[in-house]
């Protein structure tokens, strides 16, 4: 048996790799770059795919670009120029922004600041919100999948669309591949914890997946509370409360994927036996984790039926999701049995 005291390095190499694939990600996950003190965008600079910053200082001069969508939070001050091939939208906790004359914005622009400085309509190829009331839409892409890591162009998404959904079968393939691998790991390195989430998955499914359900509903409802509040107060609760949300998130994902392959083992060991090969607990992991999810990702890419694997993906991911709740992360066996020793006295 494993035990994590005694292997801090194997430990330790495992959580950064899950770490990295499910910090989108999870996701899912990661499109954009930025820093917390400061954002800098200079001539000629270009970013690949969405941008997503949180800084004190935003400086995005005339000349440089981004592909996507771009969401800023600034604390301090913002100028904000160059070509925006999406959405603009600006939220600054009562500092006055400045819209540089090489501004142009293909998408919407949205903006809740103090004040709002060089505005040329003409250069916005979509709706103009300049109000706050406006930004509860805008804001609902900021989440998993768009959370800056401070490295220009880097894009992690496309190892961990599992969220999010699929654009290709290649997509599909990378990513089961990567739960397969993921899977092999987890059996090979924590076995007795795999071993309690897999038996928690097949005997307590009912119990499991009605608090995966509640949980995910939790969530969501934390989630928009922390929307909200942060729209209320400028943006400065969203500020203070991003560190918070980011680990709350990143450890749900993490359950999230671990759930989703204990509840995998089943079929894994059904397709085993189905192709006559020697059982392995780890082999039974890969397969089953590889095959669930390479069928919910070509599932979801069909006409008509993608909502079969959204309910799939709810469903089987609420019963993991519980599983893990229920085990502690696998620490503990579901039930619990409590063993109590009576001391005879004489």
């Amino acid at each position: 048996m494993y035990h994590l005291r005694r292997h801090p390095v194997i430990t330790a190499i495992l959580s950064f790799i899950i770490g990295i694939l499910l910090c989108r990600g999870i996701g899912g996950l990661f499109a954009s770059a930025g820093s917390v003190e400061s954002l800098l965008l200079r001539e000629n600079e270009r970013v690949q795919g969405d941008l997503t910053a949180v800084a004190k200082i935003v400086d995005v001069r005339d000349g440089s670009a981004v592909d996507g969508d771009t969401l800023i939070v600034a604390v301090e001050s913002a100028r904000i120029g160059g070509h925006i091939a999406g959405d603009l939208t600006v939220l600054a906790s009562g500092i006055d922004v400045y819209l540089l004359p090489g501004l142009q914005v293909a998408g919407d622009l949205s903006i809740c600041a103090r004040s709002i400085n060089g505005l040329n309509r003409a250069a916005i190829g979509g709706e103009i919100n300049t109000g706050c009331d406006q930004l509860g839409v805008a804001l609902s892409r900021y989440g998993a999948g768009n959370v800056s890591l401070g490295i220009p162009g880097f894009n992690l998404s496309i190892f961990l669309p599992f969220f999010r959904g699929y654009e290709n079968i290649f997509q599909v393939l990378i990513n089961a591949v990567v739960i397969a691998g993921l899977a092999g790991l987890f059996a090979t390195l924590l076995p007795a914890q795999y071993q309690r989430i897999v038996n928690t998955t097949m005997k307590a499914s009912v119990p499991a997946g009605v608090l995966g359900l509640l949980t995910m509903g939790a969530m969501v409802v934390i989630t928009v509370i922390y929307a909200v509040f942060g729209i209320v107060t400028l943006g400065l609760l969203l500020c203070l409360g991003l560190p918070i949300m980011g680990v709350f998130w990143l450890v749900i994902n993490i359950a999230l994927i671990v759930g989703w392959i204990g509840v995998s083992f089943p079929v894994g060991a059904w397709l085993m036996a189905r192709l006559n090969l020697d059982y392995s607990r780890i082999k039974a992991a890969m397969i089953g984790a590889g095959a669930l999810t390479l069928v919910q990702g070509i599932l979801s890419l069909l006409p008509c039926v993608g909502f079969i694997a959204w309910l799939a993906l709810l469903l089987i991911g609420s019963v993991g999701l519980g599983s893990v709740i229920l085990t502690r992360g696998g620490l503990r066996p579901y039930p619990e049995v409590i063993q109590i020793e009576l001391e005879a006295r004489l």
